[in-house]
């Protein structure tokens, strides 16, 4: 009934994509209900159904009891990049496409904080209490700046912002089909657009390595840490 509703809301035939997140895995339920999504699919209401936030294990699970998503959607950034530790070969194998949200970290990863002092920086939404969080964790305010530095480098040889240059790394990646960006006006579409009038070359992608090589590496699988494990 939901789905039907939704699909006359919004002038469709169908839901082109519904995704499942699952915040806790200790709770029984997620395959009966992806099984519950890819039925909606062979019935037409659904063109694709995807997971989000799936680490390795739960992925396999799904795709063992013949269920496949069309889609994982990701927290990927320069400075989260646990999304290319293990799903990538998984991905690839089961054709998953990993869709990347978190690229630009709450706007963390961007000019405006590019030499900022740390006590300048408000953390007075949700989203940057968890990013906030997540930099502090990485090893702080001077692991975001050397980053930020080096990403305004970069961007300097395009004609680019370092947040430009950060949605092209993260599209860049294996497995990237698309990634979510966020637009509050014209100028930020603007600066999405941006992304696809060049591309990182390997010097490009070395030096912004190089930045991250100084922060402490988490090491665990997608959304592990947010569920309550360890950060390295």
């Amino acid at each position: 009934y939901r789905v039907r509703a939704a699909c006359t809301r919004l002038g469709l035939p169908r839901l082109p994509l519904v995704q499942l997140h699952w915040d806790d895995f200790g709770a029984p339920g997620y395959v009966d209900v992806a099984a519950a999504l890819a039925d909606l699919q062979r019935r037409g209401l659904v063109g694709a159904w995807g997971v989000c936030n799936w680490d390795v294990p739960r992925l396999l699970e799904l795709i063992d009891a013949g269920l496949t998503p069309a889609t994982n959607q990701v927290c990927y950034s320069v400075i989260d990049r646990r999304a290319g530790l293990f799903l990538p070969p998984v991905c690839a194998a089961h054709g998953v496409r990993l869709l990347a949200y978190g690229t630009l970290a709450g706007a963390f990863i961007g000019e405006r904080y590019l030499g900022m002092p740390a006590n300048k920086a408000k953390l007075d939404t949700v989203s940057k209490v968890k990013y906030g969080t997540w930099v502090r964790e990485l090893g702080g305010w001077t692991a975001l700046q050397d980053m930020l530095t080096t990403l305004q480098a970069v961007g300097r040889r395009y004609g680019v912002s370092p947040s430009v240059v950060a949605m092209r790394w993260v599209l860049q990646q294996d497995g990237v089909a698309a990634i979510v960006v966020g637009a509050r006006n014209a100028q930020h579409l603007g600066d999405a657009r941006r992304m696809f009038s060049f591309a990182l070359s390997e010097d490009d992608a070395l030096d912004i390595d190089a930045a991250w090589e100084s922060a402490r590496q988490p090491t665990g699988d997608v959304y592990a840490w947010e569920r309550g494990g360890p950060f390295g």
